[in-house]
């Protein structure tokens, strides 16, 4: 185990309240004089938080959508106004749909491709949080610029300053691979990728390694081994994973998995 796995274990556990006594006397001791230490810290602090405010933004949104269809739903008048004109809309709409499903079938068989699975659940790493508040020092810099820009969508800048930090602390960090990794998925440099996510995943102590393998699970779609792909989704569709779900729904479509 290098240094930074080292140091990214003894982060997670000091949060997760698993130190001794003596543990976190010498823990806090090496904050003191590690300023690099307390950022990754501050860094996983603010992730963590961003994670349990994450599932109170989705019920929000639940509700907002909930009354959306509700103001919709109650105009009634509209809706009657227009019924029959969308009444013919719909039956033709229809059996077009129909007409290309079919033919889609019988070209792709039931067999779902590993593209179209990919476009269908992938979505970007979920934020909530801002590294403003995060203790800056020169040692960090380049990673907190860098998961700033990848929050902000500027994922080609983004993987610029983690590459920086990445070739200054090469036994460094879990977290600027993770999101290198990240970058490298929305710039469609797959191969890349993975090589970024197998690193957090195969870790022998990751706070990301369940958020790594999801990603892994797709980057091994589009690089076309699927078979690597439903081994990680079955690891995560067995597990209680906030992937459970969506790993058993493409386990399903991908034919190759026994």
């Amino acid at each position: 185990m290098n240094f930074e796995m080292k140091k990214s274990e003894r982060i997670q556990r000091y949060l997760d309240g698993e130190m001794s006594e003596g543990e976190i006397k010498a823990f806090k001791r090496d904050l003191l004089n590690d300023p690099e230490l307390s950022g990754e810290l501050d860094l996983h602090r603010v992730i963590k938080d961003s994670l349990r405010k994450r599932d109170e933004f989705r019920f929000r949104k639940k509700l907002e959508d909930a009354y959306y269809n509700y103001a919709k739903n109650t105009d009634s008048q509209s809706l009657k106004r227009n019924k029959q004109k969308n009444l013919i809309i719909q039956i033709i709409s229809a059996v077009a749909a129909i007409i290309v499903l079919g033919l889609f079938l019988i070209i792709k068989g039931n067999h779902t491709d590993n593209a179209t699975l990919f476009n269908k659940y992938y979505s970007p790493f979920e934020n909530a949080y801002s590294t403003r508040d995060v203790k800056q020092t020169e040692s960090n810099s380049s990673l907190i610029r860098g998961v700033g820009l990848y929050m902000e969508g500027d994922y080609q800048l983004s993987k610029v300053y983690l590459e920086e930090y990445l070739s200054s602390w090469p036994k460094d960090s879990l977290l600027a691979t993770f999101y290198l990794g990240l970058d490298h998925l929305e710039l469609k440099e797959y191969v890349d990728a993975e090589n970024c996510f197998a690193g957090v995943s195969h870790s022998s102590f990751s706070f990301y390694q369940e958020h790594s393998n999801w990603y892994l699970g797709l980057t091994y779609l589009m690089n076309d081994k699927p078979e690597a792909a439903g081994q990680i989704f079955k690891d995560l569709s067995e597990n209680k994973s906030i992937y459970s779900k969506k790993s058993a729904q493409i386990l399903k479509k991908i034919s190759s998995v026994k």
